[in-house]
């Protein structure tokens, strides 16, 4: 709770628990999340297994084309359009004004979180 910012009110374009503005995290966290998944599923400060191996790899694994150099699998996209060279695999989210982004390149070892 010592995190959650004070002042801001919940917009009501949209329900309180929708993919548009559901998730909740702060950078830090969304950041492990990230190196969560770079670690196929093993959380990168205990070690512990969050997710399988396999369903790590398949939420990475693209499923459709939804543009050139973009695709879509369960929950994150892969893009070559972010840094020349490189196919980084991520998900972006927008809600009430915030914008947040992450994206990561798990054989390379590197990723991106952004929030505003």
């Amino acid at each position: 709770k010592n995190e959650i910012a004070s002042g801001y009110k919940t917009g009501l374009s949209t329900p309180l628990f929708s993919p548009t503005g559901g998730m909740k995290i702060s950078a830090n966290d969304l950041a492990r999340y990230m190196m969560m998944h770079m670690n196929y599923g093993k959380d990168p400060v205990s070690g512990k297994r969050i997710i399988s191996k396999k369903s790590s790899k398949l939420m990475q694994t693209p499923v459709i084309e939804t543009s050139p150099g973009e695709t879509y699998g369960m929950a994150l996209r892969q893009s070559s359009k972010l840094i020349p060279g490189e196919i980084m695999i991520g998900h972006t989210g927008s809600a009430y004004g915030l914008y947040s982004a992450m994206f990561f390149e798990p054989k390379k070892g590197f990723g991106i979180v952004m929030m505003t």
